[in-house]
Parts: C-alpha cells; structure tokens; sequence
C-alpha cells in the first residue's frame, strides 16, 4: 500500500471497506507514512472531495446492487483521481438479510468498462488471487510494477509454504484420529430425508428455501453458496467438498461432517487438520470414484460424487436441488467457465436413470 502512496503523492488514505474486514485491513495500514481516513462499507456521498488523497476501495463496490453501481463509482472518482480498487468475483459465503452479500457479481471486462468510464482510463493488476479483481486509476510506473510483482511472489511463496504445513499436520491429524468410516456416517442417515443442494445458478429462480431446510439433514457441495435464503435455504449439515474451509466457517454454518471428495495430490493439499481433530471428517472413497469414472469416462463432479454416495444410504428420500448439469454457471465460479474435466451430459443421463430405477431420489429442477 506504500507503494500506492509513493506513486501517488498522496497526503492522506481515503479508505472504503467491510466492517469484517476493516480491522484486519486497518493493521495493513499502520505502517503508513500518510493518515488514514476509515468509512467502512458506507457509500462515498458524504465524503468531502481531496484532490490530494489516494482512495482505496477494499470490496465494496460488489455488495451493492446493480442499480448502485454506476452511482457508487461516480462518487468515487469525484473523491480523488487517484483511486485503488478491489473487487471480488465470487459469492462471499456470508448471507445478510437472507441473501448473499455480494449482490453485484460480474466479471473483470464489466467492472473495467465501468470504472473507466468515471475515471477516464483505469489499468487491472494481476494480483493472483482467484475471485480478486484489483484496479488502479493511474498508469503504474516499471518501479511500482516491480515492486507490486515483488510482493505477489511473496504471497504466493506464503501460501505454498502454508500449503505444505496444512498437508503435513492434516497427516498427522488423520494419523491420531482417523476419519470415520463410510458406513458409520451413512448409518446416521436411515430413515431419514436427504435435501442435497448443488451449485446451479438457475436455482436463484426457485424458491425451494423452505423445502430443503424441513429435511432432516441437508448436503451442500464444494464452497456450498447460499444467494438467497429464499431458493436456496440456509441450513447446512453435511459438506461435500475438496475446498479448503476454516473451523470457524464451518462452526458458523453449522457443519456437522465434511466429506472430502478427492483424494488427488492437488486437493489432498487443502485438506485442513480441524475436521479430524473434531471427529467430522469421511474421505471419499477412492473405489466409488474409480466406478464413476469408468461410468462417465471423465471425472465425475462433486455433485455426482455426493448423490452415488447418499443412495447408498438406507434413507428415506434424497431431494435433490440445484443441479441443472452445466445448463447455468456454478454459484461458487459465477463469472467463470464451468470446469472441462466433467461431462455434464454423461452425469445427468446417470443421475436421471437413477432417479427412474430408485424412488427415494427425486430431482427438482
């Protein structure tokens, strides 16, 4: 950030972010050598004009509504020429006042051809984060350049080394408390009813909320995305995933079991120590996944993956939601492709054979 101040010549930090991220950005801030004016998530229109202050906008301008944005970006640029912007991508995971918050999700080209609009050019920086989109509205110098690059390299040697940590104690987590067994997690489903909640985007234009939170256990998938309480319900029981999660999330949400749903070498390595140390952990069998594949002839999704196993459950009924099979974007990729490693078109012939051969399982689509 004090490279953003050097190049700028700013004289103070205007700075617009999330109360739940203010703090933590705020401690990144301290080590300026200018002030720092906080308004946390409030839009800009109170705010007086300083042609002499660098404005940095930390995930802001997403949790707004579309019919916000254009209003929210003018008061910006009329804040200050010199604006840093960040901008998230993706679903938060957090729901306030029965939807998502982020609201406004779109890609980099749209918030770019925004932006510029208000600030008369505007320049996108790699940071090499998924899901971040990071903006500035001037042209960064070879200096700033460098040492932007210098401390991207930085991050990601961080998170390698973390990675390598959190495979490491997660071994030695499932080495003292070994995962619980396929059969003892299913036995807690008999009798009951199952709502398995997928990704689909086009579930926005449902309103099964209720439905899916009167079963007894509900199933989400992958980062398991709630946009609106009102489609897609909030509970969530049991997770289907190979994505990292924190205890604190999955203490937040109410997560009971964690299915991990690879075993590869790539999603092993987001494999976190917590869910074995609390006793919630089931590891994806590598024996269903093998019979899958075979079945589909490429890599079966997370959301096939989730139903083959809860049919062997001896429940009651398996309610399936959100699963248009690639026919809209995916709630956790929602400005992204859908992943080519899947053939959507073999997996809902499966699943829809399936639903006509056992009763129990019914997709609402």
């Amino acid at each position: 950030m004090q490279a953003s101040v050097d190049e700028t010549g700013a004289q103070r930090v205007i700075l617009f972010s999330p109360d739940a991220d203010q703090g933590r950005l705020e401690d990144t801030l301290a080590g300026l050598t200018v002030p720092v004016a906080g308004h946390g998530a409030s839009l800009p229109g109170a705010v007086e004009t300083d042609p002499s202050a660098l404005v940095v906008c930390n995930c802001v301008l997403e949790r707004q509504s579309l019919k916000q944005i254009p209003d929210t970006i003018d008061a910006l640029a009329r804040l200050s020429s010199h604006a840093l912007l960040l901008v998230r991508t993706r679903y938060a995971g957090e729901v306030v006042d029965g939807e998502d918050a982020h609201r406004a999700l779109r890609n980099e080209a749209a918030w770019r051809q925004d932006l510029a609009g208000a600030y008369g050019a505007i320049w996108p920086l790699a940071c090499g984060m998924q899901g971040l989109c990071l903006f500035v509205s001037w042209c960064p110098s070879p200096a700033f350049i460098r040492t932007f690059d210098a401390i991207k390299t930085g991050y990601r040697n961080r998170r390698v080394r973390q990675r390598r940590l959190t495979r490491a104690i997660g071994a030695v987590a499932r080495f003292l408390r070994p995962p619980i067994s396929e059969r003892a997690a299913l036995a807690r489903l008999a009798g009951k009813r199952i709502a398995l909640v997928g990704n689909a985007q086009s579930l926005i234009d449902r309103r099964y909320g209720t439905m899916i939170d009167a079963a007894d256990v509900v199933v989400r998938c992958n980062r398991a995305i709630v946009v609106n309480a009102a489609s897609h319900g909030y509970r969530t029981d049991w997770l289907v995933t190979g994505l990292p999660l924190t205890h604190a999330s999955a203490r937040a949400r109410g997560i009971e079991l964690v299915i991990w749903s690879s075993r590869s070498k790539r999603t092993m390595r987001n494999l976190p120590a917590w869910p074995a140390f609390a006793g919630c952990l089931l590891l994806y069998a590598d024996r269903r996944i093998a019979r899958l594949r075979q079945m589909i002839g490429k890599v079966p999704s997370t959301g096939i993956k989730a139903i083959d196993l809860l049919l062997a459950a001896d429940c009651r009924q398996l309610d399936v939601y959100g699963f248009d099979f690639a026919q809209s974007a995916s709630a956790s990729e929602p400005t992204g492709s859908m992943s080519a490693d899947h053939d959507f078109i073999a997996e809902a012939k499966i699943v829809r054979q399936w639903a006509s051969q056992d009763k129990r399982l019914t997709l609402h689509e």
